[in-house]
């Protein structure tokens, strides 16, 4: 700006390298700072929805987290609803099938065997006649939470059909099946049951089961030879006088006495 006002203001200036490169450096800053005045507001807005994007990315990623696990709860509640009986909380036949067969597997692998339960509540029809179906059901799920405390890792309890259950006991060998089996009888005869559908709260009812026992390996490798052998001794069990244990293949015996 004062070069012209000088004389010779044109060799003075290409004379000057210094006011050249400082010329040439004051345009390119002009035009940088135009540039940058311009783009700046663009790049801004650009950062501004990516990071938007991003977020809403996120957000999606966790919507859809959240779906799979809901669907995964779903679907886990759903199986274990099919496998579970309503009334007791126990393993329905279906699944107590499944674990039978898984048993016998195993013991063909392993070359392990385990005992077959099958119990049944005496006189449970006089219970729903005198108390309702209500107070029936009462005393199923009071057993079967007794059958919960009874059992050790890797067995197995479930309600066979209507008031009988089946057990599985795992790694236990004939000769301790009537002591089992009396353990479990005991467990279940005391205390007294009592609660809601069974007349007043001071109302208890004594319930007893009878107990029909069958070992694998020794009265059968299949499902349906097993059950069949547990089933009968159930029944031996009960003509002896209900309350009582019955091994598959023993006399039949009567409350107190040993097999």
């Amino acid at each position: 700006m004062v070069a012209p006002l000088l004389p010779g203001w044109p060799v003075l200036f290409f004379s000057h390298n210094r006011w050249f490169a400082l010329v040439l450096l004051g345009i390119v800053g002009s035009l940088v700072l135009a540039w940058g005045s311009s783009e700046l507001p663009r790049r801004s807005a650009l950062v501004r929805e990516k990071a938007r994007s991003l977020a809403r990315e996120k957000e999606l990623r966790e919507e859809l987290q959240r779906a799979y696990e809901e669907r995964d709860r779903l679907y886990q509640e759903q199986a274990q609803a099919a496998l579970t009986d309503t009334v007791t909380g126990l393993l329905n036949h279906r699944a107590f099938m499944q674990r039978l067969d898984e048993a016998i597997a195993r013991g063909q692998t392993e070359r392990s065997g385990f005992l077959l339960v099958f119990l049944d509540v005496d006189h449970f029809k006089t219970i729903n006649d005198t108390w309702g179906h209500l107070a029936g059901d009462e005393v199923l799920r009071q057993v079967a939470e007794r059958l919960r405390t009874a059992l050790h890792a890797g067995d197995v309890a479930a309600r066979y059909g209507g008031d009988e259950f089946a057990l599985i006991l795992d790694d236990v060998p004939i000769t301790r099946a009537h002591e089992e089996g009396e353990r479990l009888r005991r467990i279940i005869q005391s205390p007294p049951y009592s609660g809601p559908g069974l007349g007043e709260p001071t109302t208890e009812v004594s319930v007893t089961t009878s107990i029909g026992v069958a070992a694998y390996g020794i009265h059968g490798t299949q499902p349906n030879r097993l059950i069949d052998q547990a089933d009968q001794a159930m029944y031996q069990a009960k003509l002896a006088g209900r309350d009582c244990v019955r091994v598959t293949g023993a006399r039949t015996t009567f409350p107190g006495q040993m097999v």
